[in-house]
């Protein structure tokens, strides 16, 4: 998934508009690899250490032993209870390109046994949950920071008008993190577009894992090699 939110961020895609071909062997594409492959061999930024998985990128990060690494805000609280990092020394920034950005979600599943009745009780349940600020369970800035849950984190303006203001305000209100810290990956997430996962988009993934893979070990590593065979 890293390649795909750095080729959405560069302006490009990883399929065809209808879906049915790829479509990473491109400029975009490129300029993703050949980032990547300059990093790892031509400044050292990367280090000699590579194919990490993410529990190795959060105790590294919290120990101080990371720098930088690409992945969503929920990972603040984790590199913190887990890794013993600080929230004052974490910080946030835009991804190269700053045209697009790949955007997730959670899904929500009634019993196929379910009544209408219940089916209706979850929906409202769902409804405050997440669309009333001040109020639902993932909305209650100020109760989550009597709790001590991090509040302040940068996510997702998913409200407009009002109802976008009045979250921002308790949000603000209740805030117990750096915000400050996070501002420039929010200015730079203002005017995005925001790209769906690809159909398919774990075997996709494994795929264009290869192609990541190669160009972080192997110093030379063929780039238009990799994305033609990627595009097949």
């Amino acid at each position: 998934w890293h390649f795909t939110a750095s080729i959405y961020s560069q302006g490009g895609s990883v399929v065809s508009e209808d879906g049915k071909k790829a479509a990473v062997d491109t400029p975009e594409g490129k300029a993703v690899l050949q980032n990547l492959k300059d990093m790892r061999w031509r400044d050292n930024s990367m280090g000699a250490k590579q194919l990490l998985i993410i529990n190795d990128t959060l105790q590294m990060m919290g120990s101080g032993k990371l720098g930088m690494y690409l992945a969503a805000p929920d990972n603040v609280p984790r590199i913190v209870k887990e890794a013993g990092g600080k929230y004052e020394d974490l910080a946030f920034a835009p991804m190269p390109g700053g045209k697009g950005t790949l955007m997730g979600g959670d899904g929500y599943m009634f019993n196929k046994k379910a009544t209408p009745a219940q089916i209706k009780a979850g929906l409202k349940w769902l409804e405050w949950t997440f669309l009333t600020p001040g109020q639902g369970y993932m909305n209650n800035y100020a109760r989550a920071a009597e709790d001590q849950s991090p509040v302040g984190l940068p996510e997702p303006r998913l409200f407009t008008g009002a109802t976008d203001a009045k979250d921002q305000e308790l949000k603000k209100a209740s805030a117990n993190v750096p915000v400050e810290n996070y501002q420039a990956f929010i200015d730079g997430g203002q005017n995005l577009d925001m790209k769906l996962e690809p159909k398919h988009g774990q075997q996709i993934y494994a795929v264009l894992d290869g192609a990541v893979s190669a160009v972080l070990t192997k110093k030379d590593a063929d780039i238009d090699q990799l994305l033609k065979d990627a595009q097949s």
